[in-house]
């Protein structure tokens, strides 16, 4: 009877020794799963991931950024700054190189500059560079440009104005100094400098003379009606500067000294600059020679057109006077319809 009862316990004891068996080999097959092994697992992903990530961004400051001429947004180079070195979208048409890209190196222990042949075609200076094969001493100061001693423009870390026209602009920050070797060296046609000054003096002259016939018919005050964009008459001037309503009311006048005034007093003024002024003598806009009309705060309310049209924020025309006085007619419009 025990030795009956003696190998039943064995039994049972060998039966639970297999099934405990079977539980730890299931659960070492199960250890990467839920066990010590997933940590390591995740971390490798990571690590991965964090290579990966790493090489991308390497590879993007290889690549290099962009250069693009303004006026097209057209790529015309690529500044590479791990490498110090500028890639030209222009071709060498002849010789060794011929239809490589044409690439400057700048060597900063050597202050200088040179192309993929070895030339050397520009030094960099304490106050700006000397392109050499171009005989152009380029002076930058307080951002300001020079070339040969002439002011001509304005050179930021990533775009150059010459002659008021913006070149281009790097996609990433340079060296002032780059950004202008490059666009002066690789992207000027020759005489195209001394085509952008004559362009930008002619300007200036048309500017001076828009402002000058702006100052001496800005006081003028003319005869004339105001009528709606449909023809309606909506109010008018007489030679005398009275100001009436559609209705027929005199509602007001503008004096040649630039007062203007309603039933009422003094409501504002004006003069020959253009500048406006409420009955406190604060500004309250300003009527540009070009015919913009702005607010005190620079934003545009409207515009004066050679027809004697007054247009809108947005340039619409919104009534006209029939007089030759545009200036004087805008100010009265401004304050006596609600312009």
């Amino acid at each position: 009877m025990k030795s009956g009862i003696f190998n039943l316990i064995v039994r049972w004891a060998m039966i639970a020794l297999i099934a405990f068996s079977a539980s730890a080999v299931a659960l070492a097959q199960n250890d990467d799963v839920y066990g010590g092994n997933q940590v390591e697992q995740l971390m490798a992903r990571k690590r991965a991931a964090e290579d990966e990530q790493k090489r991308k961004a390497e590879a993007q400051q290889n690549a290099g950024c962009k250069i693009v001429e303004s006026s097209r947004d057209t790529l015309i180079g690529a500044w590479h700054s791990s490498k110090n070195m500028i890639i030209s979208k222009k071709q060498y048409e002849s010789g060794p190189m011929e239809g490589k890209f044409i690439a400057y190196k700048v060597y900063y222990d050597k202050n200088a500059i040179a192309n993929n042949e070895g030339k050397v075609v520009a030094m960099l200076t304490d106050d700006g560079l000397d392109i050499l094969d171009l005989d152009m001493k380029v002076t930058i100061k307080n951002g300001g440009l020079s070339i040969n001693g002439e002011p001509c423009g304005v050179v930021t870390r990533q775009d150059i104005t010459i002659y008021g026209r913006r070149l281009g602009y790097f996609s990433c920050e340079a060296t002032r100094e780059l950004v202008a070797f490059f666009f002066l060296h690789d992207y000027l046609q020759p005489g195209e400098l001394q085509k952008m000054k004559t362009a930008r003096q002619e300007q200036k002259k048309r500017e001076e003379e828009a402002a000058a016939n702006f100052s001496a018919n800005m006081m003028k005050v003319t005869a004339g009606n105001f009528t709606s964009v449909t023809g309606m008459v909506i109010g008018k001037i007489d030679a005398s500067g009275d100001v009436f309503n559609k209705a027929g009311q005199r509602i007001g006048h503008v004096s040649s000294d630039g007062k203007v005034s309603s039933a009422n007093g003094t409501v504002g003024s004006f003069n020959a600059k253009g500048m406006v002024y409420d009955k406190t003598g604060s500004p309250i806009g300003r009527i540009q020679a070009n015919g913009s009309v702005e607010n005190a705060g620079g934003s545009r309310i409207g515009q004066i057109y050679n027809d004697g049209n007054l247009g809108d924020r947005s340039g619409s025309h919104v009534a006209k006077f029939t007089g030759t006085g545009k200036y004087v007619a805008a100010v009265c419009y401004y304050f006596f319809f609600n312009f």
